[in-house]
């Protein structure tokens, strides 16, 4: 904001003297550019938010040919500024379309249950048969599984209410294969390989378990 303010309010500087000011020739110009070194000029003092603004995207050639045209004279201060200005935006929306381009760790299909922690197991069973129509699917003292459609609700006995786990069916799931694949994205997971069940926690410290598009109570 402050450079192009700056940009606007004087035009009329000419190359020459912003050459003088960054250094003596144009090629050190442009290095000092490029880097960010210089912070003589209004040109050199957005050279160090062009070039954060423009990560592992290769934007010398247009640079260069800017730097080439205010060399000559061809752009004021405030034409070069505002071009430098349209590519970084330029390059900030090609990075966020990288970014969302980016093939996902797994690919969830659909939620596959939700687990649930209860004070009263019995009580919560009659509650979600008698008010949403679920029904059992199998159940102990402890815990009880029931059917909702194509999916499941899991509930645990447990001294608090709340969410124990959901769990999303992911395609070609493998229980060692997925482990390894959170390990490389720097997640740590809770591998039950015997069971085949794995889960990990997601940045607000909520359990995440995935499974087999087929999983079944």
């Amino acid at each position: 904001g402050s450079v192009l303010a700056e940009a606007s309010a004087s035009t009329s500087v000419r190359p020459q003297a912003v050459r003088e000011s960054c250094a003596t020739n144009a090629n050190s110009q442009r290095r000092n550019f490029l880097g960010g070194t210089c912070q003589s000029s209004p040109s050199c003092l957005a050279s160090g938010w062009i070039s954060k603004a423009l990560p592992k995207i290769n934007m010398n050639s247009q640079i260069n040919s800017l730097l080439n045209q205010y060399d000559s004279g061809k752009l004021s201060r405030r034409d070069l500024v505002t071009r430098l200005g349209g590519l970084a935006l330029a390059a900030a929306g090609s990075k966020a379309v990288m970014v969302a381009d980016e093939a996902p760790t797994f690919q969830a299909t659909e939620l596959n249950h939700i687990a649930l922690r209860v004070t009263d197991v019995q009580q919560s069973r009659d509650f979600y048969r008698k008010h949403l129509g679920l029904t059992v699917s199998r159940e102990s003292d402890s815990n009880c599984f029931m059917t909702c459609g194509d999916h499941f609700v899991a509930l645990f006995k447990g001294d608090r209410a709340g969410m124990d786990h959901y769990c999303y069916s992911v395609k070609d799931y493998a229980v060692l294969s997925a482990a390894e694949k959170l390990k490389a994205e720097g997640i740590e997971p809770d591998v039950h390989a015997t069971a085949g069940r794995i889960y990990f926690p997601d940045p607000d410290g909520l359990t995440v378990q995935l499974a087999a598009e087929a999983h079944q109570p």
